[in-house]
């Protein structure tokens, strides 16, 4: 796939999508951007990219170009390394432009790519509160941190003034060489002289060694206060820092998706605007083993020359025939044919808009590029007809599923009929084993092979026989000559040369009108044949149609001599269907009584089924055989007085039941 890339000029078409990537999530993702084909993930792929077309057609605005340069630091996000108030700063920067992409693909297909950057804001309004834009941790972080910055500055103002009566204090003794104050070592010093004895802490000379920086004696303690405060100002400042990169790094998984998410985004964004921008369709995807393209345009044509004066392309080949053959004159767009085939499947294969105006295409198991250039190893002597011979060997050697092979002048460096009788071997070996295969050729005898075979057919580039120029458009169907002593006469090759290789032409000319010839006559006699057949449909359609006249006409007559034969009859038989069914009446009657007696029965008799084997005062029984129940209210030896309603009722006791 790699050779087959290149030769193919994918990564000069990835090299055009690229100018649609301003961010560096996009650009990562867009270096591991692969073809597939698994013809449900490039659907979902494309299914992306009509949202994002349709979202921009609607003017909707992405800025990936404010995504900050943070590539580093997601390497570092979640590992527990202290960032810095910078690196937070453009970390807050990441969240908010992200938050402000999400917004626009909220309740769209595009929302799925990625997670809700709103768990979030509360780490960027942390941010933004306690860390100014020069990525400084501001005063009012904490109240803390601005209670010893406030305490700070007094500290300071109160050694600058010490060290100002000291400056002028020693300057009017003739002891210091400058009336400044400046800073060694983080510490306010004076510059003496260097023959001076200064009473203080020396921090270093001039580079002369006339100058001898000291701190006085006197502002020591002031000074010690003041780098006291300033340390603690640090620590809490340092705790501030500690304590967002902590929040950070406990988001760094949502934090990563989000970059992961935006690089995805902006790469369906790229190839949205390619198809705006070159004119591109979301193809159909097919499993039936179909290439189909309208007006087809190679992309880097419509970049180097303009849509409107790139020649498009209609070419349709699989399921059968299975390969095509293209034949036609030198520098006539053949080899053009083959790069936008295998390069708009290749786009396709990577949910890439694909510049055609109609496209069904297949998506193959693998894609083989051979002989697209001077293929030759010099290193192991090997010639450019033994190098092709390996690729296609290759090529033949592929065990996986339907493989598109384009073939260009793939046996050419060789003795014409050799080499085509090769080339038409190797073509109907790779059309026995199911592949896709479009190749073209100069090869006359190769032509006339394929031109025999089924599944097979011949193609050619269009020349004007006028302008003595190729138009660049594809013929399917016909065989096409390489007009190459047209060509030759054009450029100003020798009359006389020209006129002899026609005389050596004649003789193939001859072979090739005469197979042109014996293909008309066919055709005629097919021709004729089919008129036949026509003849015949028409003749039986007519039979029939008379046939079917007279059969309605019998058919009449015999119905109306049945009719009063069929009315006498439905007279009886409606009578003994009355009775029949005043009989079935009955019958039905008797069996749903039947039912009902029997169910009834078998309801009696499960009333019965548990005797009353020590009855109990005040619980309720059923009386055999009457049926009736009442509540045991007395006994009396072998005989049970029942409350039924009002009444007393003495039964025997043998006959109570449980209920």
């Amino acid at each position: 796939m790699r050779n087959s890339a290149r030769r193919l000029e994918l990564p000069a078409l990835l090299d055009l999508l690229s100018r649609y990537i301003s961010s560096e999530p996009g650009r990562n993702q867009l270096a591991r951007l692969r073809v597939i084909f698994d013809p449900q993930e490039v659907e979902r792929l494309y299914r992306e990219t009509a949202e994002m077309t349709r979202l921009l057609q609607s003017n909707t605005m992405f800025d990936f170009a404010a995504i900050p340069e943070i590539g580093q630091l997601m390497e570092r996000i979640g590992t527990g390394l202290y960032l810095t108030g910078k690196e937070l700063n453009l970390l807050a920067q990441f969240i908010e432009v992200s938050d402000e992409i999400y917004d626009r693909i909220v309740d769209t297909e595009l929302q799925f790519i990625m997670p809700d950057p709103s768990f979030l804001r509360p780490l960027v309004r942390e941010i933004r509160r306690s860390i100014d834009d020069e990525g400084e941790v501001k005063d009012t972080a904490t109240p803390e941190l601005a209670r010893l910055r406030a305490e700070k500055r007094r500290s300071r103002q109160e050694v600058v003034r010490l060290m100002n009566a000291l400056m002028e204090k020693y300057y009017r003794d003739g002891l210091l060489r400058d009336r400044l104050i400046t800073i060694r070592n983080g510490r306010f010093v004076l510059p003496f002289y260097s023959h001076v004895k200064p009473r203080g802490v020396v921090h270093g000379f001039s580079k002369t060694e006339e100058t001898i920086y000291v701190e006085p004696f006197e502002s020591i303690e002031a000074q010690n206060r003041l780098v006291r405060i300033e340390e603690s100002e640090r620590e809490e400042a340092e705790r501030i820092v500690r304590d967002l990169t902590a929040h950070a790094h406990s988001m760094s998984d949502t934090i990563k998706a989000l970059w992961e998410a935006i690089g995805k985004l902006e790469l369906i964004y790229a190839k949205a605007s390619f198809g705006l921008d070159y004119g591109g369709i979301v193809p159909k995807v097919n499993r039936e083993k179909r290439i189909s393209l309208k007006a087809a345009r190679h992309p880097l044509l419509i970049q180097a020359k303009g849509y409107e004066n790139v020649v498009p392309l209609d070419l349709q080949v699989g399921p059968d025939p299975s390969v095509l053959l293209i034949s036609g004159p030198n520098a006539g767009g053949k080899t053009v044919i083959l790069k936008t085939v295998g390069l708009l499947t290749m786009m396709a294969g990577m949910g890439i808009p694909v510049t055609a105006a109609e496209a069904d295409i297949f998506l193959p198991s693998e894609i083989f590029a051979v002989g697209f250039e001077d293929i030759q190893d010099i290193e192991q002597g090997e010639s450019s007809f033994t190098a092709i011979l390996h690729e296609l060997k290759d090529v033949i050697e592929f065990d996986g599923d339907t493989a598109l092979v384009l073939l260009d002048e793939f046996i050419a460096s060789t003795d014409p009929n050799e080499g085509a009788a090769l080339a038409f071997a190797i073509l109907r070996y790779l059309q026995h084993r199911g592949h896709l295969v479009i190749a073209n050729t100069h090869l006359t005898p190769l032509k006339l092979m394929v031109e025999r075979e089924s599944g097979m057919v011949n193609a050619t580039v269009i020349f004007d026989p006028v302008t003595k120029k190729p138009t660049y458009r594809l013929k399917i169907g016909e065989i096409g000559s390489s007009y190459a002593l047209d060509i030759a006469r054009r450029v100003g090759i020798p009359d006389e040369i020209v006129t002899e290789a026609e005389g050596v032409l004649s003789g193939l000319e001859q072979e090739l009108r005469e197979l042109t010839r014996k293909l008309r006559e066919k055709e005629s006699i097919l021709e004729k044949k089919l008129a036949e057949v026509n003849e015949l449909e028409e003749k039986f359609r007519r039979e029939k149609e008379k046939m079917t006249r007279e059969a309605r006409l019998k058919a009449k007559r015999i119905v109306e001599e049945a009719r009063g034969e069929v009315e006498e009859m439905i007279k009886q038989l409606r009578k003994e269907l009355k009775q029949q069914r005043r009989l079935e009446d009955k019958l039905k009657e008797a069996r749903a009584t039947r039912d009902e007696l029997k169910r009834k029965s078998e309801d009696f008799v499960d009333l019965y089924k548990r005797k009353a084997v020590n009855p109990v005062i005040g619980q309720q029984y059923r009386v055999k055989p009457l049926g009736f129940t009442g509540e045991l209210i007395e006994l009396k030896g072998k005989t049970a007085v029942l409350k039924v309603g009002k009444q007393r009722i003495e039964v025997p006791l043998e006959s109570l039941f449980e209920i």
